[in-house]
């Protein structure tokens, strides 16, 4: 840790210490190392269901009610609650990760859509303008300096 680091630490604990009344900032401030002898994460007499089985875990599991932390023996109602709650909330991130993945998959459908509709109207409509355009014209419009040089039609109006 930082030098910083440890004078905030040390900063913070006195503040707790302070506002927290006596006795109760031993159980927060105190160093606690949790161990248990001889662990087996899989003890033989118990019965673990196999949908069970991949979220047992290799280390001791602990809960921290509000009055301190509490050891989960392995075959306890707690440890298979534990267990559960890890079974549902994997259950819960592929079931996620499935809709993402399906939402992704709609998008670039969508898109590849958007695409080629863009590709076919930008290549094949014609607007109004364009169409005006191509309508056939006389043969005297295209040539402007002969419709300049002609003499007019009709009657003449000098006298």
């Amino acid at each position: 840790m930082t030098n910083s680091t440890t004078v905030f630490l040390q900063s913070y604990r006195e503040h707790i210490k302070n506002t927290i009344p006596s006795g109760f900032h031993e159980k927060i401030s105190s160093p606690l190392t949790y161990t248990v002898d001889n662990y087996d994460p899989l003890p033989q007499s118990i019965f673990i269901p196999e949908n069970l089985r991949p979220f047992i875990p290799t280390t001791p599991v602990y809960i921290a009610p509000s009055e301190g932390s509490k050891y989960l023996a392995p075959g306890s109602p707690g440890w298979f609650k534990y267990l559960y709650d890890q079974e549902q909330k994997t259950k819960y991130r592929r079931q996620r990760d499935i809709q993402e993945q399906e939402s992704k998959r709609k998008k670039l459908e969508a898109e590849k859509q958007h695409k080629a509709r863009v590709a076919y109207f930008s290549t094949s409509y014609v607007t109004q303008t364009h169409w005006i355009h191509r309508t056939p014209r006389s043969d005297t419009s295209d040539n402007t300096k002969e419709i300049e040089t002609r003499p007019p039609v009709g009657p003449s109006n000098s006298k």
